[in-house]
Formats: C-alpha cells, structure tokens, sequence
C-alpha cells in the first residue's frame, strides 16, 4: 500500500470517529430532554389532621373549659346545678361515688374544672373534674352514662441529698434551710425510737438522701427518705430503708442490719421542748411545795397530737380533779404508761380499744393542775414508775440473715451519697 492511500484511510477514519461522536453526544441530549422529571410527593401540611391532647384522659381541644375553686359552705349539688346537671343525676353521683371519692367531702380552696360542649348556647357539661391534691383527681362523666373514677396525673420522683446542723431543734433547722418540714418529720419517725428530739445538741448533724415528687415539673411533696444518718459528737447511727420479708414492710435498719424500731416511742409527741424532766423533788409551780414528779413533761401548742408509744390497751380515760383529761395505756405485763393535762381525746379514745404505737390517742392542753399546755408523760414498769428516758426498750425483729448480702449491697451503693461523697444514683 503507497503512503497516499494509507494517509487517506487515516483521515476518513478520524472523520468516521468524529460522526460517531457527534450522534451519540446528540442521541444522550435527546433522551434527557423527553424523559419526564421525577415527581416528589410533599405532604399537605394544610390537611394533616393534629395529634389530640389528652389531660386525664379527656381529648381537652374538643371542649369549653370553665375552672373553678369550691367555696366555702359549698357543695357539689350546688356546683353542678349551676351547669344545669339534673338533681336527679347529681343525687345518683354523689350515691355511686362514695366507694370512688365521698364527693360530699369536697374540701373549700380545692380547684375543679367543668368541660362543655362548645357547639351549645346553654351550659352543657360532658365532664367535671375536681382536684383533690396536685396528683389525684375525681372525674365525673357527663354524657350519655354517669359515671365517676379517681384518676391521677402521672408522678416523677428525683433523689435530694441533704444535711442539717443543729442549732436549736430539728424544726427550726429545717425551716432555717428553707427545706420541707414534711421531710423533718419523716427523720422524726424513723429515729423516733433511736433519738430524743426533745435533747438534740447544738451542732449535732443529720443527713439525708430522699426523693421529691413532682408532676409537670413541679414539686408535689416529699417521698421516701432512702437513708439517713445521726452525728452526735463521735456517736453516729446510720438508717437505710429496705424490704424486710419476714415483716412484708418496708423498715429502717442500721448499717449493720439492726431494726432501728422499738416497742416503745422515745416520746408522746412529734415535736415540743421537755420542760420538767422526772425527779423525786420539784417546786411545784401550782401547789407552790417540793414534792416528787415522776413523769416527764413536753411542752407543745395547744392541740397538737398526743401518740400512743407502744401497742396496747386503753385502760383508762377520763377527767380528774389534778389529771384533766388523761389516758393510760397498758402495754404488756411490764409497761403501762400515762398521759395527762390533755385538751380533748381522739374519737376512737375509749376504756377496751386497742391502739398501735403511734396512734393519736388526744391533744395537748391545760386541763387540771397545770399552768400552760403541755402534757405530763408517766411510765410504770412491773408497777412502778420510772424515767422512760433511761429504759432500754427492746429492737423489733432484724433482717433475716439470708436477706444480709442483698443489704450490704444496699448500704455499699446509698453509703457514699448519703455522706455526700457523691451524687445520689439516678432513678
């Protein structure tokens, strides 16, 4: 082949190539431009129906709602005739209630809300809801059937670690850190058979790992003191709750598993100030001689819960010229105990009725000999009085000792927040 034909062959091949390019270039631009762009679904945000919300179970956007607070004087028949609910239905409500909620025992200040169809002119309720506290809650349905159910709102709990230094009394040093005497009060209980609150000392110390309730957000009340610890000097007396099998209970229990409830109550009273101790000479503020006084007296405001200390049986009560109203409890063949000056007994405070420590068996006051409110505390044991400050009461039942390992776990996981040596564990 001669060097001419050869560069003709080359030069119709490159334009051959060329148009082979060109139309496949051509064929790709055609294609794209007759297919279809893709179709992308979007929602229609204008039709998209809104998720109902529920308050106790009541869809709240498909009424009227109306809020209200119980006056005083009024009751439920009056409220709910203001919304034209028939007397015959409200008679039934109050009837079908009482295994639910006594709806005659609404209280004045409680809050309630009435739900109404907002289509009607007139008021025509589907529900009302009344408030018993910031959890629970009475909901009476109004439509078709009559109906009335406790419901409650849902509750958060979250753990509070705390401590306290004494510079007067347990009360005033809660109150002091502006903490929830509620929560004072359960320390009280379950040091009540460990402690005297009535001889606590400047700068003894308490502290405390509890929880709070709360719901939306809000606190709604104290829940349980998960472990709790006493100082006095070089004294401490540790307190964790746990589960005893035996009992079915939940109880307080020391870091070595020793009950820390007793048969008898170091006082009658929650709070007060012991004012005359046990002595077989005291200058009478009265009779204005020496004589013996061999009880106890606890100094409180008028009115305030006088507590039975051990389980037993009433075997007096009645008023006496120097007694006033007074009680007198025994317990068990060795103790027998006394309680005087009191204002008023409790309703179930009668000779023959049985009472569990604790139990409110009268309130304070100043009937008989005495100057002030306050009440006299006496203890007999085997038939003669004693200084109940000085008795050794015995510990109710410890744990079982298969249950040991599982509260020395309990004890190693709570010890170090209780101690503020870290943060509580989260719920």
């Amino acid at each position: 082949m001669s060097v001419k034909l050869f560069v003709r062959y080359l030069i119709l091949a490159g334009i051959l190539f060329l148009l082979f390019a060109y139309a496949s270039s051509w064929l790709r631009s055609t294609k794209k431009k007759s297919e279809p762009a893709p179709f992308i679904t979007k929602p229609d945000t204008s039709t998209t129906a809104k998720e109902p919300t529920y308050y106790l179970g009541i869809p709240v956007e498909n009424y009227r709602i109306e809020e209200g607070v119980v006056h005083r004087g009024e009751v439920i028949g009056d409220i709910l005739a203001d919304y034209n609910v028939a007397w015959e239905d409200i008679l039934t409500l109050v009837k079908e209630s009482k295994a639910v909620y006594d709806l005659t025992k609404i209280r004045a200040g409680n809050s309630y809300s009435v739900y109404l169809n907002p289509i009607d002119s007139l008021p025509n309720p589907a529900y009302f809801v009344y408030q018993i506290d910031a959890v629970d809650h009475v909901k009476i349905s109004l439509r078709d059937s009559l109906t009335v159910a406790k419901v409650s709102l849902p509750v958060a709990l979250k753990r509070h670690q705390t401590d306290i230094t004494i510079t007067s009394s347990l009360y005033e040093a809660f109150a002091e850190a502006d903490l929830p005497i509620t929560l004072a009060l359960k320390l009280a209980d379950i040091y009540a058979w460990t402690v005297d609150f009535y001889r606590l000392e400047k700068n003894d110390k308490f502290y405390c790992l509890y929880e709070n309730r709360y719901v939306n957000g809000d606190v709604v009340g104290t829940g349980d003191v998960i472990a709790a610890c006493y100082i006095n000097g070089d004294d401490t007396l540790q307190a964790y709750r746990f589960y005893h099998d035996s009992l079915d209970a939940y109880q307080y229990f020391s870091h070595a598993g020793e009950n820390l409830q007793r048969s008898m109550l170091k006082s009658p009273l929650e709070f007060g100030r012991i004012t005359s101790g046990f002595t077989r000479r005291r200058f009478h503020p009265v009779q204005k001689r020496y004589k013996a006084h061999l009880g106890t007296d606890y100094a409180a405001p008028r009115g305030t819960p006088i507590l039975a200390v051990g389980n037993g049986t009433i075997i007096k009560a009645e008023r006496g010229r120097y007694n006033g109203n007074y009680v007198k409890i025994r317990h068990n063949n060795t103790y027998t105990s006394q309680y005087l000056h009191m204002s008023g007994f409790a309703k179930k405070t009668r000779v023959g009725a049985k009472v569990q420590q604790g139990d409110v068996i009268g309130y304070v006051g100043a009937t008989g000999l005495a100057t002030g409110p306050h009440v006299c505390f006496r203890l007999w044991k085997n038939g003669r009085q004693v200084n109940h400050l000085r008795e050794k009461f015995s510990p109710a039942a410890p744990l079982p000792q298969y249950q040991m390992p599982l509260f020395a776990d309990s004890v190693a996981l709570w010890q170090p927040s209780l101690l503020g040596l870290q943060d509580p564990q989260l719920l």
